[in-house]
């Protein structure tokens, strides 16, 4: 189930509200050896900014530091011109997607959530628009009985894919689940939405400690009771309940080295994503 047909089922999260001035991270507020250490990468997930074209969130990116993305399908790519993000793409608006994210020294390394096919010649045409992208995973939430063709396409291409977790009663919340689907597949694996397992009355952490190894990628967030999807909004890193250092030392411990993206639910502000991308790398370096 791609995000779009989720939100068709009734499960909608609310669209995403930005509020507030523009922030702007120089290289010397934020250390990045720990996180560069221990094999890490900090992503924009630009479902974030949803409200927003994918150029406008590349901009958002850069002004944050943050030098990585995982874009959503159907974001347009500059404001009020469609079709968006995603393999409809013309090789001019790859050409020029690419061209931008240089622009703003981000790379985008993922996408999702995103529907994928069951039939071996489709998917293989949804990877090769994933390479041409520069893409290294996409995060889904695809039918289980087709794991096995999804498998075979994405290592024909060299890629991964991680299954989603959005929160009950969705397919996917329970993670013990996911892990008997995955566990003997080579190219599929989880995509952490810790968020989300809060969401279901999970311990993010536990999970972790228990199934790290088989994490590919992350929509890392921490959370507050109160508002939001399912009770919950998101916060700062590391001022909610999520118990951001136990999630990091968790994945540290499962040697995990990979994409962490920053996905918001819930209104934010510069400044709220700004502290995300500091609490986390001093959290890195702390690990480190």
């Amino acid at each position: 189930m791609d995000r779009r047909s989720f939100l068709a089922a009734g499960a909608a999260l609310p669209a995403v509200v930005a509020l507030g001035s523009q922030v702007n991270l120089r290289a010397d507020e934020v250390s990045t050896k720990g996180a560069e250490k221990l094999g890490w990468k900090l992503a924009l997930q630009t479902w974030t900014n949803n409200k927003k074209s994918l150029f406008e969130s590349l901009e958002l990116c850069k002004r944050l530091g943050v030098k990585y993305a995982e874009c959503y399908p159907g974001q347009a790519l500059e404001a009020g011109k469609k079709p968006g993000f995603g393999p409809g793409m013309s090789e001019a608006e790859i050409e020029r997607t690419l061209a931008k994210a240089k622009d703003c020294g981000v790379t985008i390394l993922h996408a999702g959530v995103m529907g994928l096919p069951g039939k071996i010649e489709e998917a293989r045409k949804i990877f090769t628009w994933a390479k041409k992208i520069g893409l290294t995973i996409i995060n889904s939430e695809p039918d289980p009985k087709d794991l096995a063709v999804i498998d075979q396409a994405a290592g024909e291409a060299g890629l991964k894919v991680g299954i989603h977790d959005h929160p009950k009663p969705s397919r996917y919340w329970d993670p013990e689940y996911v892990i008997s689907l995955v566990k003997d597949l080579k190219h599929v694996g989880m995509c952490a939405d810790v968020g989300h397992w809060v969401r279901s009355g999970l311990s993010p952490k536990d999970v972790l400690t228990k199934h790290g190894k088989h994490v590919v990628s992350s929509h890392f967030k921490d959370m507050a009771k109160g508002g939001g999807p399912n009770g919950y909004h998101d916060v700062v890193w590391t001022t909610g309940m999520g118990d951001v250092p136990g999630m990091l030392k968790a994945l540290k411990d499962a040697k995990f080295q990979g994409v962490f993206s920053i996905e918001f639910e819930w209104e934010w502000k510069e400044e709220t994503l700004a502290g995300c991308v500091k609490n986390f790398h001093k959290t890195a370096d702390e690990l480190a």
